[in-house]
């Protein structure tokens, strides 16, 4: 009997040649059915969200009747760009904080406890949540996130199914008001991007998590894909430019995004391991490949 050989599902660092780590990546790319379409490491992994969960959170507050009378912008970037010392209240969470507090004011509840799990607001975020991976409220666990809020934890695929659900609101046949809620979200990513733009969205997690969402073209139909795609991705220790150049090998690997685009990403995705003196000691290289589910 000959024996198998385990697929090397990492990421891998040398310095001088040698090995130095190896990083484990897990992937699980779906469809807007919720099929899986490719995966590598465990697609099952239970994984926190942590920002990663941000357009889900969003939405649960974009949905409430009433919430657009208090005049927040798609996007707010003045205070990245202005000359200030950030404090607490800058927290890079502070958005979806404030639009809590104005989705619990519409709601008619209370301020206070509006980061608790049993207020309203975060029920109602909850339940978005839930909906989005299309999971059930067994397969979802909780725990608190660095901001305080709820964090939600699902199987990796399902956070692929929250990036597909939002990739296909633009394409969606039936126009609803929460189809409406999610295509602004996306519309919103899609044209404010970091890193991403136009059919591509993209949100990073702490900890090494990462989201992204495709809209349905030539290139996800030659995935064999059924509308959208969404691809999610965890670094076993959460090394975060490791996770960087996992996302752009994984893009690669699928064949998505243009030329240009990826000709942007690149310096996430081969990077040069260099020392304090500017030297370059060493290389990132991608074993790892996507196996067709």
């Amino acid at each position: 009997m000959v024996s198998s050989t385990p697929a090397p599902d990492y990421i891998v660092t040398d310095r001088g040649g040698i090995v130095e780590n190896r990083y484990s990546v897990h992937c699980a790319v779906v469809d807007q059915t919720g099929r899986i379409l490719y995966t590598c490491g465990d697609p099952n992994r239970l994984t926190l969200a942590r920002s990663a969960a941000k357009p889900a959170q969003a939405l649960a507050v974009l949905e409430i009747e009433g919430f657009d009378k208090y005049g927040y912008d798609d996007v707010n970037g003045g205070w990245s760009k202005a000359d200030l010392t950030p404090t607490g209240v800058y927290n890079n969470c502070s958005g979806k904080h404030a639009g809590m507090l104005g989705g619990a004011k519409a709601l008619r509840e209370e301020f206070e406890g509006y980061e608790l799990p049993d207020h309203p607001m975060q029920r109602r975020v909850k339940e978005t949540f839930e909906y989005t991976c299309g999971m059930s409220p067994d397969e979802v666990k909780w725990a608190i996130d660095g901001c305080n809020l709820p964090a939600p934890a699902c199987p990796l695929d399902g956070l692929a199914n929250v990036y597909a659900f939002f990739a296909g609101a633009p394409d969606a046949p039936e126009k609803t008001p929460r189809m409406e809620a999610t295509n602004r979200i996306f519309s919103a990513m899609a044209t404010h991007p970091d890193a991403f733009a136009g059919s591509l969205i993209g949100k990073v997690g702490a900890d090494g998590c990462y989201g992204v969402g495709v809209r349905a073209s030539d290139e996800t139909r030659k995935l064999d894909a059924d509308g959208a795609i969404g691809i999610a991705v965890k670094i076993e220790d959460g090394n975060r430019n490791i996770l960087y150049s996992a996302v752009v090998e994984i893009l690669e690997q699928l064949d998505l995004g243009n030329e240009e685009m990826r000709g942007k990403l690149d310096k996430y995705h081969a990077q040069e391991i260099k020392n304090t003196m500017g030297i370059v000691t060493g290389h990132v290289a991608h074993p790892f490949r996507l196996r067709p589910s």
